[in-house]
């Protein structure tokens, strides 16, 4: 049986835009999230259920065409992308940036960089 690439490298794209990110990329599809229910007797009495967002955050790599300006106003138009070489993709649509990066000027890093969005989908190779 021949080994599986399963992670380490991934692009990131606004947009179609590229931008170049660190391999520390996390993704949460967001949907329904269930929380256990627990009775007073120690037993679990059923679920609650919830809708969590989709979030995506990442470390981006600075640059001079980079504009954590242009990154924070991003508000909802914007379709995210995530490739992994393992050839599964992520996409996040309605897409808008939460929180306020960390510009990282000694690492010339972009940290903390996350997106939420309306809805998101795996699609698998």
């Amino acid at each position: 049986m021949a080994a599986i690439e399963r992670g380490g490298v991934a692009s990131f794209y606004l947009d179609g835009a590229y931008y170049q990110v660190k391999a520390d990329m996390a993704v949460k599809l967001g949907g329904i999230g269930r929380k256990p229910v627990p009775a007073s007797d120690g037993s679990i009495a059923g679920f609650t259920t919830e809708t969590l967002p989709p979030d995506v955050t990442m470390t981006a790599l600075d640059g001079p065409a980079v504009s954590v300006s242009a990154l924070k106003a991003i508000n909802g138009n914007t379709t995210l992308q995530i490739k992994l070489n393992n050839g599964k993709s992520y996409m996040v649509y309605g897409a808008f940036q939460i929180d306020d990066p960390d510009i990282k000027v000694d690492a010339g890093e972009i940290g903390a960089l996350k997106f939420s969005g309306t809805s998101a989908v795996e699609i698998t190779a």
